[in-house]
């Protein structure tokens, strides 16, 4: 019961999350081309109905917007509010460029707002401490590239295996110095590996059982070829340093369940890292 309470309670903010995302990028919409967005045109572009785009423009005005439109000409701003100035301390300054870094990336609210902002935060660190916050944001900005291609990644493996289809993997080598090479693989497990995930499929170009890091997955593709996990094949020895992960079932396509590991033989498989 407490676990459905939870999961309502982060559906209602991922909802709320949404809409003010809405809500702002409407705001942009109206002060970039005024007089230009109709009711039914935002509807559209947004994906919701008229009544839900009447709110969000009530919303606007409830936080200070003067909206006017007429039949035929849509809706523009005859007042924006006027904000008092705020006096913001260093850590300040340097907690919110963070926070609308990662805001940014996750593509919730409008890029073009977010990079204004940015712009104007980081105007107001010393020029002494930009690098080093420059610095701090592109690691970020990297390691959040990493998490979307892993997290992509993984959802492909996971589907390749529930549907037992073959999959189309370019692979950056690590013994050949990054090197890429294409290969069709059989998915047989996933799990954990250090600070991210391991793969063991049968590789069609080495024709073995092969292990692959997640992270050097550079693409992979779906096939139509069916495949089955060979009846002897041991998933629980599979993982040479976590336990292993079995498949999901259909019914619940993101949820995995660790199986037992077996010392005996784990790692003795050639692995592609």
């Amino acid at each position: 019961m407490f676990n459905d309470l939870d999961t309502r309670g982060d559906e209602r903010k991922a909802e709320e999350t949404k809409r003010l995302a809405r809500v702002l990028r409407i705001a942009g919409r109206i002060t970039s081309q005024p007089h230009y967005w109709r009711r039914t045109q935002l509807a559209a572009e947004f994906g919701v109905s008229d009544r839900s785009i009447d709110r969000d423009l009530e919303l606007l005005r409830g936080l200070g917007y003067e909206t006017t439109h007429s039949k035929t000409d849509g809706y523009a701003f005859a007042r924006t509010p006027a904000l008092p100035p705020v006096l913001f301390s260093l850590p300040d300054v340097l907690a919110l460029t963070l926070a609308a870094e990662l805001a940014r990336d996750r593509g919730d609210i409008d890029t073009a707002s977010l990079g204004a902002a940015l712009a104007r935060l980081m105007d107001a660190v010393p020029a002494q401490g930009r690098p080093m916050l420059q610095s701090e944001l592109a690691s970020r900005e990297k390691d959040a590239r990493i998490d979307r291609q892993r997290q992509a990644v993984l959802e492909t493996v996971q589907q390749a295996r529930l549907e037992s289809r073959q999959a189309h993997m370019v692979y950056a080598t690590g013994e050949r110095k990054g090197e890429l090479s294409e290969r069709t693989i059989e998915v047989f497990a996933v799990y954990p590996y250090e600070r991210s995930w391991m793969l063991t499929a049968f590789d069609h170009l080495r024709q073995d059982v092969r292990d692959f890091k997640i992270d050097r997955v550079q693409s992979i593709t779906l096939l139509d070829t069916k495949y089955a996990v060979p009846a002897g094949f041991d998933i629980a020895g599979t993982a040479p340093r976590a336990g292993a992960l079995c498949a999901a079932s259909a019914a619940t396509p993101f949820s995995w369940n660790f199986c037992s590991t077996s010392k005996e033989g784990a790692g003795s498989r050639k692995s592609t890292a």
